[in-house]
């Protein structure tokens, strides 16, 4: 999971050193580690020039979470919020962040690691990170040889994947490839005859394809349900041999 599942300021004080982050690094990286909702909300505080009641009450509760005692204002909620991130990303995790430079640095590692710059480590993040675009992109099937059943089902594929929050994409992905990382270049679609009431869906994990039936769907909301049935089910994290 190394990197994307580890605060990029983490890595970064790691490998390249704290001097080189700024603020923006350090708010960035504290608005990925809270909740979505405390997340959004930050966020959007960080955009007014006046707060309401709800909202100062709102970040009053959220910061006294952390030890803070000052109220936050529109001019001091950027330096507050600064301080709490290098607290939480760099501060409690020094200890941890020390012993694994130390083995990341040891030996013939440091060639690998030893020169690393921060713009190497946006790139690693880029790279490694999952989105919806690369997951679309990395679909791989004939479309000019499908029939329309085959092209209908394959559209319900894309618009699920689509319609996938951030955390349920990684979790699709890995019932696809067995790794929530873009580990693969291709994601291979293939379909076979519908037999039964029930269109099933098989995956071929080690080899990133998706047996797709070739019909059976009232509609995409019917394969939406389907789907998420599926990686609901114990069964489907069964792996198997053929």
């Amino acid at each position: 999971m190394f990197p994307a599942a580890i605060s990029k300021v983490f890595v970064t004080a790691m490998l390249a050193g704290k001097d080189v982050l700024s603020a923006d690094d350090y708010i960035s990286g504290f608005l990925e580690h809270v909740s979505q909702y405390d997340s959004m909300r930050l966020e959007s505080a960080l955009a007014l020039k006046v707060f309401s009641d709800e909202m100062t009450q709102f970040l009053i509760e959220f910061f006294s979470e952390y030890g803070v005692v000052q109220n936050p204002t529109p001019a001091s909620l950027g330096n507050i919020l600064v301080s709490v991130a290098k607290t939480e990303l760099f501060a409690k995790p020094s200890v941890a962040l020390n012993e694994i430079r130390s083995g990341m640095f040891e030996g013939m590692y440091k060639k690998l690691w030893g020169d690393c710059r921060k713009e190497d480590i946006d790139d690693l993040y880029d790279n490694m990170m999952l989105t919806t675009s690369k997951v679309l992109q990395m679909i791989q099937v004939d479309e000019m040889s499908l029939s329309k059943p085959q092209a209908q089902v394959l559209q319900f594929l894309k618009q699920y994947i689509r319609s996938l929050s951030p955390k349920e994409l990684q979790l699709f992905f890995r019932y696809l490839t067995g790794s929530s990382l873009p580990v693969v270049k291709h994601i291979s679609v293939i379909f076979h005859a519908r037999a039964g009431a029930v269109p099933l869906v098989f995956i071929h994990t080690c080899s990133a394809i998706i047996d797709l039936p070739d019909g059976g769907y009232t509609g995409f909301q019917d394969f939406r349900v389907q789907m998420e049935n599926t990686l609901r089910s114990p069964e489907a994290w069964r792996f198997t041999s053929p």
